[in-house]
């Protein structure tokens, strides 16, 4: 008789909690400087010691950081995805760090998020550096084309408040008074 075989659940590593709650603490104080992200790393290297952190493993410390900050849906998918992106390049987001600290003066945790994306999308130091200081160029973009843009975000706001919908409504009203298709 054929026996059905369990679905094997991925061993996750016994230090995988420890790092997710070093996450969810320096989440707590984000605002106040961008290098508390050494936290982070250090707890990783203390647990994975310089070894790559299975996937397994970081969406584990990403579930566990967005339970421990209580983050709501909406917000927890961007910000567990900052989480395993920091994870991703911990072994080289210290050096990198130093490297960007040289020439700029302010470096925030946003800062340091970008650097581990660019660390990510591109493994050598010194083109992850030219990544960080590209300017991206401005779309333009017609007054006419703005204001169909607000309008569209106004209108997709998923909320009942009593203002909100009267502001929608009088916008719909003045649209249509003036034939603005949106």
């Amino acid at each position: 008789m054929g026996s059905k075989r369990k679905q094997d659940k991925p061993t996750i590593a016994r230090g995988a909690s420890k790092v997710a709650a070093a996450i969810a603490k320096v989440y707590g104080v984000v605002a106040q400087n961008g290098n508390v992200i050494t936290q982070c790393v250090t707890s990783a290297q203390q647990v994975y010691k310089g070894a790559k952190i299975p996937k397994a493993d970081l969406s584990a410390i990403a579930d566990t950081v967005a339970r421990l900050r209580g983050w709501t849906p909406a917000s927890a998918g961007p910000r567990k995805s900052e989480v395993r992106k920091i994870l991703r390049v911990y072994t080289r987001l210290p050096e990198a760090i130093q490297a960007y600290a040289k020439k700029h003066d302010s470096f925030t945790w946003h800062t340091a998020v970008k650097l581990a994306r660019c660390l990510n999308r591109e493994p050598a130091l010194k083109q992850a550096l030219a990544l960080m200081d590209q300017k991206s160029e401005a779309k333009e973009i017609t007054p006419l084309k703005a204001v169909g843009n607000a309008v569209s975000k106004i209108m997709n706001l998923d909320t009942r408040a009593a203002k909100i919908m009267g502001f929608q409504d009088a916008l719909e009203s003045l649209c249509e008074t003036h034939s603005i298709d949106w």
